[in-house]
């Protein structure tokens, strides 16, 4: 009878160990499977931001002001979509800010031909991309590290450039 009751209470402690460790691995699977749609989303609206960034140097390049605007537009649309799926912190709030910010100079510079502006706009987004990407890749700290001389003389270049 001593050994029954041995046997009943070593058979719970084995189905909770078992119900447990079940528990945390589908846990662990349903975080996995979340992370891989998240990165999924994350990766399709990188193409696509990739995708309207170089069709913007093409409409830059051949002059076309309508395209210009339309894909500044598409790429600040992207990017508050993109928000919400991505690291938040200061650095990268603010360079999502000054990426806006650079496309919005973009349509203003389409919408009165200015292909100066607007082509130094497009520097300013491509270097702001490099930049939030570096921070994304190695941290806060070690992308902050680095010299950024260039890049300061160019955000005056273009501050000027807007007045």
């Amino acid at each position: 009878m001593r050994k029954s009751w041995c046997f009943v209470g070593l058979s719970v402690i084995v189905a909770v160990a078992v119900a447990t460790l079940t528990s945390r691995s589908e846990a662990r699977e349903k975080a996995a499977v979340e992370l891989r749609l998240a990165q999924t989303v994350e990766d399709s609206l990188m193409r696509q931001k990739l995708e309207h960034a170089q069709q913007l140097l093409s409409a830059l390049s051949l002059g076309d002001f309508d395209r210009m605007g339309e894909h500044a537009r598409e790429l600040q649309r992207i990017s508050l979509e993109a928000r919400w799926s991505q690291p938040h912190s200061p650095s990268y709030a603010e360079y999502g800010d000054d990426f806006r910010s650079a496309l919005d100079r973009i349509v203003a510079a389409a919408e009165k031909q200015n292909i100066d502006g607007a082509a130094l706009n497009y520097v300013q987004v491509v270097l702001t991309c490099v930049q939030c990407h570096k921070v994304v890749r190695e941290g806060e700290q070690t992308a902050h590290a680095a010299d950024l001389g260039d890049f300061g003389l160019l955000q005056q270049a273009l501050q000027s450039a807007g007045d």
